[in-house]
Parts: C-alpha cells; structure tokens; sequence
C-alpha cells in the first residue's frame, strides 16, 4: 500500500507538471515573433494582433544570446493591445537579441520567446566603383549619414566586399540591420543577375540565394520581419512566356536553382508587362506592396502600383493617361513608402495619419499633364491622393539635372541622389520640419563617389523605348538606353522569328558587323552586344516591335568620330542639323534611312530631301567627317 501511495504521489506530480506545460504553451501559443526595425539608437519591437487585452509582455534584452534571459535581463514590459515596444536605450552598431514572455492575469507565465535580433544603425550602403578598376566592378560600402569630414567622404567609410568576380547593386539593408541583400552581375557567367545576402553578424559571410542562368534578378526588397524578399525576375515561364520582368515572393533563407524555384517562389505578378521596383512596406499599419509597372491598360509609360502582400487587389495609384502625348511618355518609378507612425494631436487624442509614397518622376513640376526629360522627387499617399512635387533642388547648392533613386533610412530620413551639371551624382540627405525641407551633402565630387551611374544606391530604373517595324524590310535604329542585359541574344529574343539580319556599323574599320538569330550568342557572331547610340540595321521578315527596357545614360556620351563614315545614334530631343554642323567640323554629309522607299536621303551642300532639317530622338544617321576627332555630347546643356 505504501508503495502504492508512492506511485499516486508520483503520478498527480506528473500531471501537474504536464498541466503546467500545458498552460505556459497555452499562454504562449497564439504568439508570433515580433518583428525588429532598427533605426538611428533606437529598436522597435512590432506584433502582428494582439493576444488577448488580459495578458501584457515582459520584455528582456541581452547584449549577448544566452539562451535564456534572466530577471536582470528585464527592460519593461507593456499590455498586449499596445502592439509595439520601442526600446531607446541602445547604442548603434551594437547588435541585441530580445526575447519575450506573456504573463496572465492568473500571473501564468510563458516560456521566453526569441531570440529577436536587432542592430540599430545610421548606415547608408552603397554600391560603388571607389577602389576597383572600371565601371563594371562595384563593390559594396557602408557609409555613415552625417555631414561630409575633410575628405569630403561621410565618416566611418566600410569596404564590405571586394569580388572583382562580381558587379554589385541594388543593395538593400534588412529591417532588423543584421544583413544585406543585393543582386550582382556575374561576370564570369556572361553577365548573368543574381541574389546574394550578406550577413553581417557573420564576418560579412555571403550567400549566394540564386542560381539561375536562363533569367535575371533584380531590386530585392525586404520584408518587416527580415525573412522574406521580393524580387524582380525575367524567368520565362508558362506564367510569363513573354519573358518580361515580374515579382516574385520568397524566403531570404532558401536557396533556389531553376529547378527548385517553383516550389519556393510564389509569383505575385504575372502579365505582358514589366512590373519592376518593389516595395515592401514597412509601416506596421499598412502591409502592402507598392511597385512601378508599364501595364498599357493604365498608363502611357510606368506608373506606381500597390497590392496586398500575397499579390492580390493590384491597383493603380495614378493613372496617366491625361498626360500630354506630345512629351515624352511619363515615367513614375523607384517607389519607397515612409515609415510613420501613429502621432498625438494637441488634445492629448492618438490620431492616424496616412503615410506617402515618395518616388522619381518625369512630370513637370509646374504642371503636372505634361512631362520633361529631367526626373525630380515626388510624394504621393497610399491611395493615390495629394500628389505634390519635393523642392529638393532648392535647398541645394549647385545646377541639378534630377533626383533619383530615394530611400528611407533606419531612422525616417530620406535619402536620394542628385545628378549635378557637371556629371557628378552624389548622395543626399533631406529633411521635412515644418513644412521646410533641408540637405544635408554626404559625397563630394572629390571623393570619388561621382562618375555616373556606377557610384549611386544602384537600382534599376527602368524606362522603355519602342521601335515599331511596321513593314518588311530593312529597318534603321538605336539603342537610346542603358539596358539592364545588352547581350544581344537576350535582347531580340521576344522578335527572333520576326528578322533574319542585323548589322552593326563598324566606324574603325569602315564596313558592317553581322550577325543573324542563329549566330547571336557565339564566336560567328561579329558583334555580341547592343550598346548606347550605335547605328544598327535590321532585315524583317514580319512587322513587329521591339520593345528595350533599360536607364537613360549618364551625359555627356563622348563619340569617337572617324575619319570616313560614322553611325551614331540621337539620343537628345529633335535638333537642327545645321546646328550640329556648326558643333562638329569637317562634317561632308549627313544620311537618314527612308524605311518606306527603302534607301538612304543625303543632307549635303544645304540641299535638304523633304522635311530633313532635324535630327529625331531615337533615330540613327550615317555623318561623313574629314578627320579623326572626339564629340562630346550632352543633351541638357545642346540647347544653349
């Protein structure tokens, strides 16, 4: 019987041990891991929904992960309906890992929860060429935002990476400040685009995520929680046969090949179109996605797009069809939206306020129907109201010829670049205080931070040209755009059936560079490659278009005129030829295609065929000179 007893007693203190099991994985069962923003000395600590109004978190930080906080590792705590914590008593650069407990109000009390990991920072990452060789070997650099030392570089300058194998861009630090991720060109893999990560807790350790010739991956956007991206892929699928750029869903911790991707990606966007520049947001409020696309349904060029985060309701914020067509095609792009929070009015009350879209856009600030070939700094809020240009170039010192590529920096600061008249691009802080925005210059055109578009936060920006082969036979044009992938065989993929020849005119050695779609991307091909403002002919069979999606180039392109015959290809607005004549000496002739009669017209001696007094933007002209000499052109400063 004693024995007996032993075993009862034994029993009821297994039960209640498994009861209190119970009850600490019931206190704890419904809560998620928060997420971590780490901003400017500060983190915040979000939940997605409240647990239960009657259960409030404690809240422990340690410098170190033990495994297991203790009391001393307390920092407060908060009812569960406040949804967030935001811990100011941090140092930046110092990484901490959090971890949570419920307690009830019967005191149960769960089992921590973490560890959340968090570096608060004031870090601006950039891709850059500043100590490699060329433009196609960027490197990744930290860099912090504060005023410009003697240097005229920002303080606390930090080389990430030096992989000359590799062309960084498009780099993005996580919510929580503890990695990046970036898309490269690999150099060695016929400079095919893909995803890396760099862990920054880990020796600046990278990861290689994708490995996927056949397509490239761009513009990687982090999700709030730091474990999920959005990325811009051309992967040619029964989804996309078109082969044109979409948006993919997928874990920052799988790594994919063509093989695995369909079981780990979910793609979010799926049409004839380039939809490009995703945006997660990270407003704890507002959970959606926001992106630019060239959907023809809703817009004469790119417009902004937002959608629920598993790619439902897309809807667009600014429809453009209104936009004066005799300009060029409006282009609203590279959007970002703020971070911004629930602010405390004058009577004590908590109100909302709609947070903005800010993005670069073509329109004309002084009016917003027509449109210019300059890109300046926008806002707009999430449902497309109170549209309103930034003057930015105002409280800036020197001629600017655009604003591009904004973001927003851990602790809420925009940041931008600003292309200045004498070709530098550096890099901005603005601020908003009372309705007066100001600049702070982190990069000086003596830092080696300038030099075009290699220097800059690289993103995509994408803006699209297209040439309209309405008839068979021979056709003249150019490439007016920096293409994303100028490999030839990528770029008339989608009309490969549709010509049999393109040539390339070869001013050094006075004669044609051929090439058909069957040799496109081999050793018989004379040419490999469609560069900026050369002068190309193509033979099609069936009319088509040809649609080329890339940036305008950086000015002013320098052209190497030969002696004897040059193809160039106008990338500036109409202009008079008689003025380009008193630009250039020694010119003999200058020759246009006539598509339609299918033969070259001659401006020669003043004699001008039927309305051949202008150069055309995208057009491309055969000019005879008598000598060997560099031209130097610059479509912002041609009109002067």
């Amino acid at each position: 019987m004693k024995n007996m007893k032993n075993y009862k007693i034994v029993i009821c203190l297994g039960l209640l041990f498994i009861l209190s099991i119970l009850s600490v994985n019931i206190a704890s069962a419904d809560m998620k891991l928060p997420y971590a923003l780490a901003g400017n000395g500060m983190v915040s600590l979000y939940w997605e929904t409240p647990i239960n109004n009657d259960i409030y978190y404690t809240i422990y930080r340690q410098d170190f992960d033990s495994g297991s906080p203790t009391a001393a590792d307390s920092i407060g705590f908060i009812m569960a309906n406040e949804l967030e914590y935001i811990d100011y008593e941090v140092e930046n650069y110092q990484t901490y890992y959090y971890y949570i407990t419920t307690v009830s109000n019967n005191k149960e009390k769960s089992r921590p929860i973490g560890p959340i990991v968090a570096t608060p920072h004031n870090w601006i990452v950039y891709c850059t060429n500043l100590n490699s060789e060329g433009c196609c070997d960027k490197d990744l650099y930290l860099m912090e935002a504060q005023d410009l030392n003697d240097d005229g570089i920002g303080d606390n300058l930090i080389s990430l990476t030096q992989t000359p194998d590799i062309d960084e861009r498009d780099a993005r630090i996580s919510p929580d400040g503890t990695k990046i991720v970036f898309s490269g060109v690999v150099l060695e893999e016929e400079y095919n685009v893909e995803i890396f990560i760099l862990y920054l807790l880990d020796q600046n350790y990278i990861v290689r995520l994708t490995t996927l010739p056949r397509s490239n991956e761009i513009t990687p956007s982090w999700s709030l929680n730091s474990n999920e991206l959005l990325i811009c892929s051309n992967l040619i699928s029964e989804l996309n046969p078109e082969g044109d750029y979409e948006i993919f869903r997928c874990s920052s911790n799988e790594i994919v090949d063509q093989y695995s991707l369909w079981n780990l990606w979910t793609p979010l966007t799926a049409n004839d179109y380039y939809d490009g520049n995703p945006y997660w947001s990270l407003h704890p409020d507002y959970p959606i996605i926001i992106f630019d696309s060239a959907r023809e349904d809703t817009t004469s060029g790119f417009t902004l797009f937002r959608m629920n985060s598993d790619g439902t309701a897309q809807t667009p914020l600014l429809l453009n069809n209104n936009i004066d067509k005799r300009a060029i095609t409006v282009s609203d792009i590279t959007p970002i939206l703020e971070i911004k929070k629930k602010q405390k009015s004058k009577d004590g009350e908590t109100k909302e306020d709609i947070p903005y879209i800010y993005f670069c856009s073509n329109r004309d600030p002084f009016n917003k129907e027509t449109t210019t070939r300059r890109f300046s700094l926008w806002k707009v809020n999430i449902f497309g109201e109170r549209l309103e240009s930034l003057p930015i170039d105002e409280t800036l010192s020197g001629n600017t010829l655009g604003n591009m590529y904004p973001r927003i920096l851990s602790g809420g600061e925009l940041t931008l670049v600003s292309i200045f008249e004498e070709g530098d691009t550096e890099i901005i802080i603005a601020t908003e205080e009372d309705w007066q925005w100001q600049t702070t210059r982190l990069t000086s055109s003596a830092s080696g931070w300038h030099g075009g578009f290699g220097s800059l936060p690289v993103r995509f920006v994408p803006q699209k040209v297209i040439y309209n082969f309405d008839s068979s036979g021979w056709h003249i044009f150019t490439c007016p755009l920096e293409l994303l992938d100028p490999n030839l065989i990528t770029a008339l993929e989608p009309i490969k059936n549709d010509y049999d020849i393109i040539k390339h005119w070869n001013s050094s050695k006075q004669k044609f560079d051929i090439c058909t779609p069957e040799e496109s991307g081999t050793d018989t091909c004379a040419f490999q490659q469609l560069e900026v403002g050369e002068f190309y002919f193509i033979h099609i069979l069936n009319p088509t278009e040809l649609v080329l999606n890339g940036q305008p180039p950086s000015m002013p392109i320098t052209m190497q005129l030969h002696y004897g015959f040059n193809g160039i290809g106008w990338l500036c607005d109409d202009y008079p030829i008689s003025n380009l004549i008193e630009r250039i000496p020694d010119i003999t002739t200058i020759q246009r295609w006539n598509t339609e009669e299918q033969k070259m017209e001659i401006y020669y001696n003043n004699l001008l065929p039927d309305e051949f007094g202008l150069l055309e933007y995208m057009q491309a002209y055969f000019i005879s000179v008598a000598s060997e000499q560099l031209w130097e052109c610059n479509c912002e400063t041609l009109q002067e």
